[in-house]
């Protein structure tokens, strides 16, 4: 299994928001979360010293305009890293993603046929599950959640996952987190995921609140 670690700090830019946690500097914060209803959110310490945020992503499946608008939201927060969960499909999706800030890393999901095309765009991409461990975390990245043993997953922090189209935050240990679809193909709602692995905060964003004119 293949895995990734690194024990930086990002800087911490808290100005207490209770949106961005201040990664934006204009305030009111222009995060593009949506209304409460878009949203879910599960909160652990309100204490901020440092932030990690990361952003999640899956299941883009050739949508160009959503990739384009996550690519959008993500520069947006400042974030330091970006996870996908699989099913890019074809490599020209892929090079829209490449536009992101963030260090970007991610496995493949099951309907990525053209792995050789995939890499020669992107060497970061990897067999599930992989390994990850950033801020003292260790996460598990795959695309199909079915594919974790129970062995595999003890002592492991988060678990993030792709596959259903279906938005889920699940706190426990491990802390579960599907970003939905980013594509918006099954479910008509373009969803990504952010997670604060200083606080343990995690949130699901809705898309459609983003001005394609941005883009």
């Amino acid at each position: 299994m293949s895995s990734y670690s690194d024990t930086g700090y990002s800087e911490c830019f808290d100005r207490n928001c209770v949106i961005c946690g201040g990664a934006i500097a204009i305030h009111p914060c222009q995060c593009f979360y949506g209304p409460l209803s878009d949203r879910i959110k599960i909160t652990g310490t309100r204490e901020k010293t440092f932030l990690m945020k990361i952003g999640i992503i899956a299941d883009t499946h050739d949508n160009i305009l959503a990739i384009k608008k996550a690519v959008y939201f993500f520069n947006t927060l400042g974030l330091k890293y970006v996870i996908h969960a699989g099913d890019y499909v074809a490599p020209f999706a892929l090079k829209e993603l490449m536009n992101l800030k963030a260090k970007f890393m991610g496995v493949f999901g099951n309907n990525d046929g053209e792995r050789r095309g995939l890499h020669s765009i992107c060497k970061s991409i990897y067999e599930p599950p992989y390994d990850i461990l950033l801020h003292g975390k260790h996460i598990i990245v795959t695309h199909m959640l079915e594919s974790l043993s129970k062995r595999s997953m003890m002592n492991t922090d988060v678990v993030i996952s792709a596959h259903t189209h279906v938005p889920e935050i699940k706190l426990g240990s491990p802390f579960y987190i599907n970003p939905g679809e980013c594509c918006g193909w099954l479910n008509n709602r373009s969803t990504v995921a952010v997670l604060n692995l200083e606080t343990f905060d995690a949130e699901i964003v809705n898309l459609s609140m983003i001005s394609s004119d941005k883009c």
